[in-house]
């Protein structure tokens, strides 16, 4: 895996600075989110370390310890659907930008359409080391708009944002943190 994201890469730098495709080629690889978010739960179920939940919507707040069962569940919310699959590709256009002030790759997978769930996903990887700086994934079903933020090694930021008609907006924000 790590050579492909090499080659990746290596074809972004000798591309030019930004590469904008729609996905017209249903054979065309995404960047594999599932499998990195997958290697660091593994990862994750292996250290002796405890989650912590902290949770803010309106005025309050709660702290919360939780099972890696359980933060397993809401990490799937990250890749889930997942659209890379034949169903879905379709409705996604790939971006590629290299960004030299502040060294790293950044991968756009954005779509126009309203039918699928997934609005936006944004991976951001460091070139030399090769190692995924943040995955961000934008959802929207309905009213409820979902924005989530994957830091390895790290944190989940889970922000849902509801705008039901005839009532106020109501923000929850929920971080997972391991380190």
């Amino acid at each position: 895996m790590r050579l492909a994201i090499y080659l990746f890469v290596f074809f972004v730098l000798s591309s030019s600075c930004n590469f904008e495709s729609k996905n017209e080629d249903v054979n065309k690889t995404f960047f594999p989110i599932e499998g990195n978010i997958k290697a660091e739960l593994k990862a994750l179920d292996s250290m002796p370390v405890a989650i912590l939940k902290y949770t803010t919507e309106g005025q309050l707040s709660d702290t919360a310890l939780i099972d890696k069962a359980t933060f397993r569940k809401v990490a799937e919310m990250l890749y889930t659907p997942d659209i890379s699959s034949p169903g879905l590709k379709k409705f996604y256009k790939e971006s590629v930008f290299m960004d030299n002030t502040i060294n790293t790759v950044t991968m756009s997978y954005t779509t126009t359409e309203q039918e699928p769930v997934v609005r936006k996903i944004e991976v951001t990887i460091q070139p030399e080391s090769e190692n995924v700086r943040s995955i961000y994934v934008e959802k929207q079903e309905g009213p409820v708009v979902a924005k989530m933020i994957w830091t390895p090694g790290k944190n989940l930021q889970v922000i849902t944002i509801t705008n039901k008609a005839g009532e106020a907006e109501r923000i929850k924000t929920e971080k997972y943190t391991w380190e």
